[in-house]
């Protein structure tokens, strides 16, 4: 029987130690170096992986829960957002959103809001095609067609089953309230505009309520969940923040089935749904 070493036996020890514990960095017959050559392949072999995971933003998916507690709904606004939406989105937060709303690279988005002076590069960017929509006249020019002036509860000017996904920021229709006929009609007509499997986003400022949008929501023949954008790992390995503000946003999907109604018929839903809440109202009254 060969007799071992004590080298051998050093030899031995050091590949049973792990890789993480810190040692003497002067190696002796009973302290192993600090990182040897094959400790620096080996963490070197996983460098890939860490940067693609680093690269995935943190986006939680939350059960929707109705407050029926009737607290006003907790507000902390952060920079870049206001009672008249978010106004701050970089283009890593568009790419997730277009993620969350399964818009594969190239398609089209529609964006509903006061126009955002980067709005439309910010988009191309992201690898998609953009349309505006927003109800006040825009401060800067824009190419003709990709700005368009109204009223989401009027004349829609978007082509029905046009897009195949509608980023909804802010319009005056929602904030003047999200029980009213109006909303209902306004709503109607953003989701006509999406095309088969389409999703609709309304994003919210940090911290705020989305309960009401869950409501109205709800009353459509359309799958709702919600969820949540908060810039992941990337954004300080990166060191992004010296260059733009930490985005989280909470977000409700509204997706629509692989059979698209016309907006006719949409507008038929609204009228009913609108009818069914009189009869309610004047029964409650009588």
């Amino acid at each position: 029987m060969r007799a071992v070493g004590n080298g051998e036996r050093d030899v031995k020890r050091r590949r049973d130690w792990p890789i993480f514990l810190l040692h003497c960095p002067f190696p002796t017959a009973h302290c192993p170096p600090l990182l040897t050559c094959s400790t620096w392949g080996n963490i070197f072999q996983f460098c890939p992986l860490i940067v693609a995971i680093s690269w995935i933003p943190e986006i939680r998916e939350t059960p929707i829960r109705l407050d029926t507690s009737g607290a006003p709904p907790r507000m902390m606004l952060m920079d870049g957002q206001s009672d008249a939406g978010i106004t701050v989105l970089p283009i890593r937060v568009l790419k997730s959103l277009a993620r969350v709303a399964r818009v594969r690279s190239g398609g089209a988005v529609l964006e509903v809001g006061p126009l955002r002076p980067t709005a439309m590069q910010d988009w191309n960017s992201a690898g998609l095609t953009a349309t505006a929509l927003t109800d006040t006249a825009p401060s800067t020019p824009s190419a003709p067609g990709q700005v368009l002036i109204g009223d989401v509860a009027g004349g829609m000017p978007v082509t029905a089953h046009s897009v195949d996904g509608v980023v909804v920021r802010t319009a005056k229709t929602f904030r003047a309230g999200l029980t009213t006929p109006e909303s209902l009609l306004g709503a109607a007509n953003l989701l006509s505009c999406l095309k088969p499997n389409g999703s609709l986003l309304i994003l919210g400022s940090a911290g705020e309520s989305l309960v009401a949008w869950q409501e109205l929501l709800s009353a459509f023949p359309v799958k709702v969940s919600g969820g949540e954008y908060r810039d992941g790992l990337m954004y300080w390995l990166t060191f992004q923040f010296f260059s733009s503000r930490q985005v989280q946003v909470p977000y409700l999907r509204a997706e629509i089935g692989k059979d698209a109604m016309s907006r006719l018929q949409w507008h038929r839903l609204v009228r009913e749904l609108v009818m069914k809440r009189m009869q309610a109202t004047q029964a409650k009254a009588a």
